[in-house]
């Protein structure tokens, strides 16, 4: 009996071995490589990332990524969506059959970019196991124009008697020869501009300088150059000024959900930025039973409003409460300063306040 098995093992072997002409055994068949691997989909990219290396800002790079299936069903591609406005995903493959590939068609504008970039598209797939691909452009990106400081022309915030001129430096990196020639403003603008070469064709200097009377805000404009570089036509700096109102207030008004519930306790900071000092003279109330006290904190220049708002007051839109500064300023005897019915969240106001 033990014997009789032995033999069935032996051929039984014997039965799984295949001899060729020559006497060798035969290759076992193998699996090809573009064969599905499956179950299901499943997504596979060997190259998500593209580096497009070194370019000129403004150039425009296209890509087409290769996603594979290794699934035994199709692969949906579901979404292509690009994680910057400067990435655009232009077409794909919607559907990748088992053991397939196919071409995700992809786009990226380096306008006013500089140095290394990096830029991702999220991919996403019906494969259960790996449903979220990333592709990657990266790479370095070269201004033909560099500007230093890169920000611009910032002035940054206005305090009397500071520097009203700022100035940036250009320089051109590219074999052509720079021209540059101030484009002139579309509209009126408390910025002049000047243009110096420093070294001609290569370097030159913009400097900018405000001129009073300077508008309460933000003072901006864009100093537009023609270049004399065929690529880069046109050269726009930014330019900024923020100009502070004379009495700065904070918050500008007080915001309470009418009836108030109870006694609220609030903060108006109020900040003199003009020339020398200012001075309040009393605080008024409207209706009278709100209460406010004044601190001042730096004399002649800042000042603390502590307001208390009772219980039971009633707003509206069209009634505000008011609480009403007087001051020695000419320009501003008063200052009023509203308080307002906040906007509720919902369709109904909570019960606590």
């Amino acid at each position: 009996m033990r014997s009789s098995r032995y033999t069935s093992v032996l051929w039984a072997c014997a039965a799984l071995l295949v001899v060729t002409e020559s006497g060798a055994a035969a290759e076992p068949t193998r699996v090809p490589a573009s064969m599905p691997a499956g179950p299901g989909p499943r997504l596979r990219c060997d190259q998500p990332t593209y580096d497009f290396g070194t370019v000129w800002d403004g150039d425009k790079i296209e890509h087409a990524f290769v996603v594979r299936n290794d699934g035994d069903k199709a692969l949906d591609i579901l979404t292509v969506q690009p994680t910057c406005g400067c990435t655009l995903a232009k077409q794909h493959d919607k559907s990748i059959a088992p053991g397939g590939q196919g071409r995700i068609e992809a786009a990226l504008d380096t306008t006013g970019r500089s140095g290394d970039l990096t830029k991702q598209i999220n991919v996403t797939t019906n494969d259960a196991a790996n449903p979220r691909a990333v592709l990657t452009f990266v790479g370095k990106v070269r201004q033909r124009i560099s500007i230093d400081p890169p920000a611009g022309l910032l002035f940054g915030r206005y305090t009397p008697g500071m520097p009203l001129t700022r100035t940036v430096r250009l320089t051109n990196n590219t074999p052509a020869t720079m021209k540059l020639a101030a484009v002139p403003a579309s509209q009126p603008s408390v910025f002049a501009a000047e243009v110096k070469q420093v070294e001609p064709g290569k370097v030159a200097e913009v400097t900018v300088t405000a001129k009073p009377p300077l508008a309460e805000g933000l003072n901006s404009t864009q100093v537009k150059l023609e270049t004399g570089i065929p690529e880069q036509a046109e050269l726009t700096i930014p330019c900024h000024l923020f100009v502070p109102p004379v009495v700065e207030i904070t918050p500008s008004w007080l915001m309470v959900r009418p009836p108030v519930m109870q006694e609220l306790q609030r903060t108006i900071r109020v900040i003199y930025n003009g020339e020398g000092a200012m001075r309040i003279t009393s605080v008024a109330a409207e209706p009278a039973t709100i209460r406010a006290q004044i601190v001042e904190t730096t004399p002649g220049k800042s000042f603390s409003i502590q307001v208390t708002i009772p219980t039971g007051l009633e707003v509206s839109a069209t009634k505000p409460a008011n609480i009403v500064l007087s001051t020695d300023l000419k320009d501003k005897p008063t200052i009023p300063i509203e308080i307002r019915p906040a906007i509720p969240l919902t369709g109904t106001q909570p019960a606590a306040r």
